[in-house]
């Protein structure tokens, strides 16, 4: 009599049949396959790929799991169950073939480029959600490239725009296979097919950095000739710093040295602020006379690298002339380089499995980006929170109400006392700023709207 079977009231195949097995992983594979019928082991594999779908490392999943079940799953276990859903996701196609496959699938927009090989040589996608943020604030494009993403050193372009919370989105991505004007031509070009076929309007302003590729791809007649061009003032200071402190600080136990330095740097930033273009030249000639001839080399860098070539994409005299909501630095998107890079965890991955990290990455934003404008309707600041906005308190961001409200005060100021009391009213035009004659910094009724998101 089997006891089993007999006094526990257990199925008499309640353990898996025994046999000789040629390795453990065809052991795995036969208990798995008697398993999984019966209803063991599978939950123990969708739950590999589900945290694994999730961004987790498989050393955490692992130490997951050991706290949440009795699992005998190893660490080379957890490796073949992600390595498995990664095959049977890709459907046995190569890694390109699955990537245009999901992206068509998953309704993104999409465009491959090949060579007369037939060989993929770029890739540029945008997440549906992101073409429908995109409609509602494409004021302002950032453009940045980084490395390190993918084993075939294919440059990931990141395309980046910033909605009315002052919020940055991912807008699109491009695999590029170079830095090269064409590379980049290609990009635009199709970015701009997108921005079009979209109904999406022209951004205001575009800024990137010193990329003279790059620079000259935007300003191509079939890319973006339209917008104001502008760039990254960060990386134009490091580069200043870079090329000309060591003149000054060469002697390290000098604090001569380190003062004029500072005095150097401060009158290149006084250069910069300049608000006019009188001021602009007035400064620049100063500065020249300061320092010539005693650092021709460090003036003349400036002069033919940045000054000459380059003032009317950074100096404010010329950047103030232009709607660019204060971006004056990439800062954000290299932020989102960072953000995708601590989920890719190493740059060994194919496309198709970069293209799923930044899948889930945009996920993320998009979740946290509707959260945002949804806290900004139903909660009120205490800086704005009298009776004037009280209207459009909720359609309105938090951003976009401090800024009117700064004008409001600056129009305050330069409007006489004995003005008001004498009119008793004053016109839109005297007592508010209107948003066609005001600063860049103002803003419109598209890119101030948080309820069409929400």
């Amino acid at each position: 009599m089997d006891p089993i079977g007999d006094s526990h009231g257990f199925p008499r195949d309640v353990l898996p049949p025994e046999g000789e097995f040629s390795s453990r992983e065809e052991l795995v594979t036969a208990i798995n396959a008697w398993a999984a019928p019966r209803g063991y082991a599978f939950i123990s594999q969708r739950s590999f790929h589900q945290l694994a779908n999730a961004g987790i490392a498989p050393k955490e999943i692992r130490s997951y799991l050991r706290t949440t079940s009795d699992t005998l799953a190893t660490q080379q276990d957890i490796y073949n169950c992600i390595a498995r859903g990664k095959r049977e996701l890709a459907k046995g196609q190569s890694n390109i073939h699955a990537l245009a496959d999901q992206l068509n699938s998953e309704g993104f927009w999409s465009e491959i480029r090949l060579d007369e090989g037939g060989r993929v040589t770029a890739v540029l996608f945008a997440h549906p959600q992101s073409l429908e943020y995109l409609k509602l604030y494409p004021e302002v494009l950032l453009l940045d490239c980084t490395y390190k993403t993918n084993k075939y050193k294919m440059p990931l372009l990141d395309i980046v725009g910033i909605d009315a919370c002052q919020r940055s989105f991912c807008i699109a991505f491009a695999f590029l296979s170079g830095e090269e004007e064409n590379d980049f031509i290609w990009a635009l070009e199709r970015l701009r097919h997108m921005y079009e076929l979209h109904g999406v309007a022209i951004p205001s302003v575009i800024l990137t950095d010193r990329c003279l590729a790059c620079i000259n791809a935007i300003s191509s007649s079939s890319c973006f000739p339209e917008p104001a061009l502008l760039l990254c003032l960060w990386h134009i200071n490091k580069a200043v710093l870079t090329h000309c402190m060591p003149v000054f600080t060469r002697h390290k136990g000098s604090p001569k040295g380190q003062e004029e330095w500072k005095q150097f740097y401060d009158l290149w930033h006084e250069i910069v602020a300049s608000p006019t273009e009188d001021i602009y030249n007035e400064r620049l000639e100063k500065w020249k006379k300061h320092y010539l001839p005693m650092h021709v080399e460090e003036v003349g860098y400036i002069l033919e690298t940045w000054l000459d070539p380059h003032k009317q994409r950074f100096v404010k005299a010329w950047v103030h002339q232009h709607l660019h909501f204060e971006q004056f630095v990439t800062s954000r998107a290299e932020g989102i380089h960072q953000l995708i890079k601590s989920h890719l965890k190493h740059s060994q991955v194919d496309l198709f499995e970069a293209w799923r990290i930044i899948k889930l990455v945009l996920s993320n934003q998009l979740s946290e980006l509707k959260a945002n404008q949804a806290k900004q309707q139903i909660t009120t600041p205490l800086d704005i929170s009298g009776v004037l906005y009280g209207n459009i308190r909720g359609w309105i961001s938090h951003e976009a109400l401090r800024k009117v409200d700064g004008q409001r005060a600056r129009l305050l100021k330069e409007i006489p006392a004995s003005r008001v009391r004498a009119t008793g009213n004053s016109s839109a035009s005297e007592s508010e700023p209107s948003f066609s004659s005001a600063p860049p910094t103002s803003i419109t009724s598209s890119t101030a709207s948080i309820s069409s998101a929400a």
